[in-house]
Formats: C-alpha cells, structure tokens, sequence
C-alpha cells in the first residue's frame, strides 16, 4: 500500500473500526429518549490528535474531528460531519477530507462512542460481544489533552490494539492500533496508529481539575480559620467580663516580690 493511502486509511477505519466486532450495531428504528446516549445531540463534537509511530519514530500526524449536526429521533438516526487532515497527503487538498453521513443513533463508534447499551455491560467488564483474545480493564484512569478521565480499557487480538472509553459518557478517549506492514524480505516494521482526545461538548466524567481542586482547598481551610478566629474573639471576651465583674485580688505573687526585692537591693550601701 502506498505510504500517502496508509494513513488515509488505517487512521479513518483501523483506528476506530478495528474493534468493532466488539460492539455490534443495534437496529434502528424509533428510540426512547431514556435509551438516547449523552453524546447524541445537535451540535456534539469531538476532537482528536492522529499520530503514525514506527521504530519509536513520527512518520505521520494529522487530526480527526467528528461534529453530529442534527439528531432525528423519529427516524433514530443523526447526520454527521467528519474532517481529517493528513500531513502526508498534504499535496492533495492541503492534506484536508471531509465527508457527512446519516449513521443509526444506536451505532457505537459511527460517532466516537458507545451507546448507552453496550457501555452499561462495558462498565460491568463484560464485552458486548464475545470476542477471541480480547478483554476488558474497568476503573482505570486515563489522562489526555482534553483532561484525566475515568474509563474502561479494552484490549484487541491478545495486545495488538487497546481503546480507552469514557466510564460516563462512552466517549473514545484514547486507541492505538499495531498494524503489521511487510517491508521486505529483510524484515518488517510494526507502525502504531494512536488518537488521543483532545476537546468535546459531550458530558465527560471529568476529574476536578488541579486548579480547581486547590480553590476548594483554599476555600475550606478559610472556612476552618474564620471559625477558629470568631472562637478565639469569644472566649477573649468572655475572659475579659469575668475579669471585669471579680474583685481586684491585694498585690502579691512574683511580680510583687520581684518589685520589693528591687527596691530593697537599691537601698543597700
């Protein structure tokens, strides 16, 4: 295959079709709102970086952008926008491709996601469908441009290619795909596709951010020191009106001592 169709190719249907037998499509037909997954509404987008790897090596990059313009409930479908670019295909169209289709609203991965269906059995480490030398990590943490995220990992033809799913709203967060490419006789090279999320409008399980973990910090450890200070401003008070309603005690103790003891010591020749 010709280096400038490889990545074309493999970064538009290996990368997110490679596992689909695991996630077969559900017929379409009219949907319940309750069964509508959170990603499917007007306007939803997600946003990835797309990078070719091989002998630890960059040999190609690009981005991929899904964007679902309208969501047909009836019907139990939704048109979407799909925009790639390519830096290896630079020379063609600057490298840009586009296409729209009308996918089923229950297909998972047509849009960069899982319905609401078959993440329910991800999230429970049960594959949707049985597959040969595949399985499922749940409760995993995944960090991406687009933030750290909780998720399920899912593991492709015993390693060759994992995917990392969104736990809350089924949203692809992360997939790298081994494809192997024979060379020559000499040898072969293994190339890595990877894409990584990098933005969405979609609902994500989103940790607190550090920035806004430290302002909550901040704010609670204020919130102990004005009540600590309101204690200490009370019990200052109330010290100085029982001191105000006892008797003046006679001049005795250490002080008192110490001044008469003074005196008498300047009074020596």
């Amino acid at each position: 295959m010709p280096k400038s169709s490889f990545i074309e190719t493999v970064l538009i249907i290996a990368v997110f079709l490679v596992p689909l037998p695991l996630f077969s499509t559900v017929s379409s037909g009219t949907v319940s709102t309750t069964l509508v997954p959170i990603w499917a509404f007007n306007g939803a987008f997600a946003n990835y970086t797309l990078t070719e790897k091989a002998a630890n090596a960059t040999v190609d990059s690009g981005w991929q952008s899904y964007k679902i313009n309208e969501v047909n409930l009836t019907a139990a479908t939704f048109l979407m926008t799909v925009n790639l670019f390519d830096q290896a295909q630079a020379s063609v169209n600057g490298g840009f491709f586009t296409n729209s289709g009308v996918f089923p609203l229950n297909q998972s991965l047509a849009f960069p996601a899982l319905n609401s269906f078959q993440l329910d059995m991800l999230n429970q480490g049960v594959l949707p469908q049985t597959s040969k030398n595949s399985s499922v990590v749940t409760a995993t943490m995944v960090s991406v441009k687009a933030g750290t995220f909780p998720a399920d990992q899912v593991s492709v033809s015993g390693g060759m290619s994992f995917i990392w799913i969104d736990s809350y709203s089924g949203v692809v967060l992360k997939s790298g795909v081994t494809i192997t490419q024979s060379l020559n006789a000499n040898g072969t090279q293994n190339p890595i596709i990877q894409s990584e999320l990098t933005s969405t409008n979609v609902p994500m399980s989103e940790t607190l951010p550090f920035n806004m973990a430290w302002l909550v910090v901040s704010l609670v450890a204020l919130a102990f020191a004005v009540v600590g200070l309101l204690m200490v401003v009370v019990r200052r008070d109330r010290m100085r009106i029982a001191r105000a309603d006892s008797p003046s005690p006679p001049h005795s103790g250490p002080e008192c001592m110490f001044h008469q003891q003074s005196v008498k010591f300047v009074r020596e020749p």
